[in-house]
Parts: C-alpha cells; sequence; structure tokens
C-alpha cells in the first residue's frame, strides 16, 4: 500500500540521514561496541552486535556515500507488482524481523505471483 511505501521510503531515509550527519570517527568508534552497531544497524539486521566492526563502518559509509539512493526511491514510487509472473519461477523470501517490510507483505506478494514460492527466513532481518 502507499501507506507501506511511505513507512519503509520513511525508514530508509531515516537511516541515510544518520549515514550522512555522523562523524566518520563517531561510526569507527560506535561500531566498535555491539550496542553501538546495534544503534548503527539494528533496521537492517536481526541481530547487529553480531556483525563485525569493520563490517558495520564499511556498511554505513556506503550508505552515505550511496549515489544513486534518491534515484532509486523515485523509481520505487512507481514500481508494484500487481499481476502474475507466468513462465518465471519466483521466490519471495521474507525476514521473520524486517523491519522495513512488513511481514503482511510477503503474503500479499504471494497473492498477487499466486505461482510464487513464499519462503520465511527465522529470525532474519531485512
Amino acid at each position: 500500500t502507499e501507506a507501506e511505501r511511505r513507512y519503509a521510503f520513511g525508514t530508509l531515509r531515516a537511516m541515510r540521514r544518520s549515514a550522512l550527519a555522523l562523524p566518520v570517527p563517531l561510526i569507527e568508534r560506535l561500531s566498535g561496541s555491539a550496542a553501538g552497531r546495534t544503534a548503527l544497524t539494528s533496521t537492517i539486521y536481526a541481530r547487529p552486535g553480531r556483525r563485525s566492526p569493520e563490517a558495520v563502518v564499511a556498511e554505513t559509509l556506503a550508505l552515505r556515500g550511496a549515489t544513486g539512493f534518491h534515484q532509486t526511491l523515485e523509481i520505487g514510487r512507481g514500481a508494484l507488482f500487481d499481476e502474475d509472473v507466468k513462465g518465471i519461477p519466483v521466490t519471495v523470501a521474507w525476514g521473520t524481523r524486517d523491519r522495513i517490510l512488513l511481514r503482511r507483505q510477503g503474503v500479499r506478494a504471494k497473492r498477487v505471483i499466486p505461482d510464487a514460492r513464499l519462503v520465511r527466513l527465522p529470525g532474519c532481518g531485512h
């Protein structure tokens, strides 16, 4: 729905604003602890404290420097699966701890693409 899209895009924009606002030394310092890694990446990962400090720094800086970020969201405003995909195998994988896309969206995708295989990924984030 449009409300779900606004929620997801708003969440992604907030993550990007944080990545842009934090000084690199602070990102590096926060990444040094499980609590800091959680603060930086809990929207994406179900267990962010398990990520390596180096990975969290790299991912945060990648989000910060993502030159196509706004263009991708703009294209995403018009993207909508509203009909079945015939002749192409489709698997929709959904993390049960996804904080960006809601669980009901996976079920809705399965209704729109009836031949799709819906796979729940227990304990996984986005």
